[in-house]
């Protein structure tokens, strides 16, 4: 009797041993997930995105807005510019075009108008890479002085291109084929169509396809996918840090995020 008794604070501790061993089994991580969410305060025509909380876009009176400091609205800092697309870049750097194919750089305060040459389309990469394509489909990028345009290529015309501040050019034509800059000249990008796309860095590429849905461009640089099949929209912006803003067929405004 003494014997079993001896042993039954041993059998206790080993017992208990074998709870906490069984308690402490580790919960499995969710897998993140990437959704749509609405950015429910207005509706937009054109949107760009530099960084997280570096947002500007247009109106659809044409009026120019940017997200104010706290993320949670509007302002338009001139209620007198009229634009028709707008492209800004993470150093803040600003520029837009409007109907008349006119183009306008933000000095911080005012749109000034920048004299030479006219474009329907440019994208901001930093503040000395600026490209865009002229009203003859022609691709042009701001020459070394920021004063005038230099031509890109006579030999492929896009009717619109983006640019990183890495210097990555992507650019798509009126057939919606897809090209990349490979430093000296345009080469077809052969999978896929897009009618829209945006560059944030050299790994970094999303566009809308001819349906509506988003893609992006695998790690592999070599092919596109869906990362969230029910997304239907007409206009991608991203940035080189990863902040996703788009727009659909209604104007209205969503951005990406991680759940």
């Amino acid at each position: 009797m003494k014997t079993i008794i001896k042993f039954l604070p041993l059998l206790a501790v080993l017992l208990t041993f074998s709870c906490k061993k069984t308690d402490a089994t580790p919960t499995p991580t969710p897998i993140p997930t990437l959704v749509w969410t609405n950015f429910n305060k207005g509706l937009l025509n054109n949107i760009s995105v530099g960084k997280a909380g570096l947002i500007w876009g247009i109106g659809t009176n044409n009026h120019v807005f940017r997200l104010n400091s706290t993320g949670t609205d509007w302002e338009e800092p001139v209620n007198t510019a009229l634009l028709t697309q707008i492209s800004v870049a993470s150093d803040g750097t600003t520029w837009g075009v409007n109907n008349e194919n006119k183009i306008f750089k933000w000095d911080g305060k005012q749109w000034v108008n920048f004299a030479n040459g006219r474009l329907k389309y440019l994208s901001v990469g930093k503040a000395d890479v600026v490209w865009g394509i002229g009203e003859n489909n022609h691709v042009f990028k701001l020459n070394s002085g920021a004063t005038d345009w230099d031509e890109i290529s006579s030999t492929v015309l896009l009717t619109q291109v983006s640019v990183a501040s890495d210097g990555t050019a992507w650019g798509i034509n009126s057939e919606n084929k897809i090209f990349k800059w490979d430093g000296k000249q345009w080469v077809n990008f052969a999978n896929g169509r897009l009618k829209q796309l945006s560059v944030g860095k050299a790994d970094v590429v999303w566009g809308i396809g001819e349906n509506n849905h988003v893609f992006k461009l695998k790690s592999s640089a070599t092919d596109w996918e869906e990362p969230v099949p029910t997304a239907l929209l007409t206009q991608i912006a991203v940035a080189s840090d990863g902040t996703i803003w788009g727009l659909n067929s209604e104007n209205k405004i969503f951005y990406l995020e991680t759940k």
